[in-house]
């Protein structure tokens, strides 16, 4: 694992290669941050999940959140595997203020 910290600590972005040591493989990208809720209108709590209609609501509800779950859970079932090919998490943390700090 390669972790690739903000300069204040605060956040890193993370880069996690399962598998053999070769070129190629499988990328699993997304991100960990959330859309920021200062000055937007929320017609409910933003922090408090709310099940309305079949439907969740909240903060991150519907963004990567899922996504990512599902490559971590991917990453620790391939984990101890013989791939023929690695497979790659990328998880960056800028994405939704314009992917400021992804580069590393």
């Amino acid at each position: 694992m390669h972790r690739f910290a903000h300069e204040d600590g605060s956040r890193a972005n993370l880069w996690i290669s399962i598998g053999p040591d070769i070129a190629g493989g499988v990328v699993l990208s997304g991100h960990s941050d959330v859309v920021p809720v200062e000055g937007q209108d929320w017609s409910s709590d933003s922090f408090a999940l709310r099940i309305a209609d079949g439907r969740a609501y909240g903060r991150g509800t519907a963004d990567m959140k899922g996504f990512l779950a599902c490559a971590i859970h991917a990453g620790l079932q391939a984990t101890g595997r013989k791939l023929a090919r690695p497979l790659h998490l990328a998880i960056s943390y800028d994405e939704e203020i314009g992917c400021l700090e992804c580069a590393a």
